[in-house]
């Protein structure tokens, strides 16, 4: 239900499209991004896997991508909740802050 009408419109008519690529599409959140995956999926048919590209993430992307991991775990952890575990978590997490202060530090410089 997350694809938009046009798609899924079209997919119903071509019985080649897997259950499965159409998922990895509608997962994808914008409506533009979903529309281009779709139509490189339906260029795609017919081809040989050695002649599809494959679009490769940026080093860039790569880590905006790990940096918002990051930030989702972090928010997710519960200092409280950790018992004997707590003073390695807190470790960690100081040793993090003094590597993101380092980062932004050596921007300046």
């Amino acid at each position: 239900m997350k694809l938009s009408e046009e798609i899924r419109e079209d997919a119903r008519h071509r019985k080649e499209l897997s259950r499965g690529a159409l998922l990895k599409i509608a997962r994808l959140k914008r409506p533009i991004s979903q529309r281009k995956a779709y139509d490189a999926l339906i260029a795609s048919l017919g081809m040989s896997k050695k002649e599809i590209k494959r679009p490769h993430r940026t080093a860039t992307k790569k880590t905006i991508d790990a940096t918002d991991n990051t930030l989702k775990c972090i928010k997710g952890i519960d200092l409280e909740t950790l018992g004997d575990d707590r003073d390695a978590v807190v470790s960690k997490l100081q040793e993090l802050l003094q590597e993101i202060q380092n980062k932004l530090g050596s921007i300046g410089a």
